[in-house]
């Protein structure tokens, strides 16, 4: 996980993930989170940014036990 910019209360963000590998019984999926509109003050208002910054990003692979997998397929 790479954090690359702070997020704040009070800002809008979105999260992309992709799947980035699959094998017989596991998956790699890439997340995205990025902030698309900043927080302007504590009165909870937003503004759009220009671009979008990204805030985190983190790779997870998730495996499935080897007797589940052959009781699935």
């Amino acid at each position: 996980m790479e954090f690359l910019a702070p997020v704040r209360g009070g800002d809008v963000v979105e999260v992309e993930a992709r799947l980035a590998s699959k094998g017989r019984r596991s998956r790699t999926v890439d997340f995205e989170l990025r902030i698309i509109c900043r927080s302007v003050d504590d009165s909870g208002r937003a503004e759009a940014l220009a671009e979008p910054v990204v805030a985190t990003r983190a790779r997870g692979t998730a495996v499935v036990p080897a007797d589940v997998a052959t009781a699935a397929g």
